[in-house]
């Protein structure tokens, strides 16, 4: 994971949220009031406005394209879906009024949506990659057969377990992506060893085309590659 920045609220939310939060508590007082033995069931309208165009687009933008939690280009693993962090339907008491929240929405990939699926713990919730430092509760741990997230707290406990971040594809995925960086790292160490301004040149020149992958696919990895060869390239 890695963090990112929030974009604007899109225009579909600023003008139908109220209104589509109303119609949705609505009728989940409607269910509470039911004397039915089994509860009916909600209908997905009232759940489904959030799937608008122009929410997807900006939470594609807010990722590169890109798993909130895996971070895989989300085109190459399966098709993309709106997460919701605070999930919308754990019960009807809890989380449906954050169903058209813009900040508890998230671009997320199928396997990684359904890995988390309703999963959510109050006390040590899954990170936010908008306001949490990723950081600070999630590494990386490389061994000779793949790359495994590390978590550095509880929060970064949950976060591996609810989403499946380990998954045999991802944890080799990642060290190519690993052994890929710490090959371009190298190459950047030997030409800053070069004598003259041409070889310092290209090695600036290579790093920061390097330092701008961290936005994209498995930015986070790189980043943390970066920062442990920082000695190297520094």
């Amino acid at each position: 994971m890695k963090n990112i920045t929030r974009k604007p609220k899109p225009k579909s939310l600023v003008d139908g949220e109220k209104k589509w939060k109303s119609d949705l508590v609505a009728e989940i007082r409607k269910v509470k009031k039911s004397k039915a033995k089994k509860k009916p069931k909600i209908p997905d309208k009232f759940y489904n406005h959030y799937k608008q165009d122009d929410v997807l687009v900006a939470l594609k933008g807010m990722y590169n394209g890109c798993c909130c939690y895996c971070e895989c280009l989300i085109g190459t693993v399966c098709y993309d879906q709106i997460e919701h962090m605070r999930p919308k339907r754990k019960s009807l008491s809890e989380y449906p009024e954050l169903t058209f929240d813009w900040d508890n929405l998230h671009l997320c990939c199928q396997k990684c949506n359904t890995s988390k699926g309703n999963k959510f713990d109050e006390n040590e919730p899954i990170l936010d990659p908008v306001i949490d430092p990723i950081p600070v509760h999630l590494g990386f741990h490389r061994t000779p057969n793949g790359v495994f997230c590390e978590p550095i707290s509880d929060r970064g406990e949950t976060t591996r377990a609810h989403a499946d971040l380990d998954r045999e594809d991802l944890i080799k995925r990642r060290l190519e992506v690993y052994a890929k960086t710490v090959e371009t790292i190298l190459e950047i160490a030997s030409e800053r060893k070069k004598n003259g301004t041409k070889g310092k040149h290209k090695a600036q020149t290579a790093l920061r085309a390097l330092r701008s992958l961290a936005s994209g696919e498995n930015g986070g990895l790189i980043s943390w590659t970066l920062e442990k060869w920082k000695d190297v390239i520094e």
